[in-house]
């Protein structure tokens, strides 16, 4: 898939917006965008958050909890049932100048579908500059190969495991989320599958 480079708020937005759900620059915060539906297994990243104890992250979900209202209905449960529904935030749906202010307000991005075909919200978390954990089923195993992003197997445990190290420690959150950019700009870039696509095709006379 390609993409467009991804617009950033100035941090002075990314921290209005966590002041509007009561947080400060300390706080640690994760973010999911996109369809709430089960395939996406958000359960499992609210659960993985409930793990989370001694970081204590917040979690930002962009996207309608009420678009599949029994889908949504069961993880406001489940969120009861953790015992974190003071540090779960509905964005709701963001246009584009509410989701650049996400990526600004957010520490780490998080998807833990159980199937994808190659997520353009991954791609485009990455090209922010946040760092992300993905589960296997987010078919991004050749960003993995590369180090650019991490990618776990399923399941809360999992996700809490790969989560944990990047809420520790800002420094290497930050390292992880340049080499994410740096291969979403490389390897995604509208203009680069351009010129990919060009190769392939000059070099089409030559194999046949």
């Amino acid at each position: 898939n390609g993409i467009r480079p991804v617009t950033v708020a100035s941090p002075e937005q990314g921290l209005a917006l966590r002041r509007q759900h009561g947080l400060d620059s300390a706080d640690r915060v994760l973010l999911f965008i996109g369809r709430i539906t089960p395939k996406k297994r958000l359960e499992d990243i609210i659960q993985a958050l409930s793990l989370l104890g001694a970081s204590a992250p917040h979690l930002f979900i962009a996207g309608s909890p009420t678009a599949e209202p029994d889908y949504g209905e069961a993880l406001f449960r489940i969120v009861r049932g953790c015992g974190c529904a003071a540090r779960v935030h509905w964005l709701g749906f963001l246009d584009e100048a509410a989701k650049a202010a996400a990526y600004a307000a957010a520490d780490v991005f998080v998807h833990a579908s159980e199937s994808e075909g190659m997520a353009l919200a991954i791609l485009e978390a990455m090209s922010a500059g946040l760092p992300v954990v993905a589960t296997r089923g987010c078919y991004m195993a050749e960003a993995a190969a590369s180090h650019a992003l991490i990618q776990c197997e399923q399941g809360a445990n999992a996700l809490a495991a790969a989560l944990a190290p990047l809420l520790a420690d800002p420094s290497r959150a930050r390292a992880q989320g340049l080499v994410g950019q740096t291969h979403a700009h490389r390897v995604h870039d509208w203009e680069a599958l351009a010129r990919a696509t060009m190769r392939i095709y000059a070099e089409a006379p030559a194999r046949a």
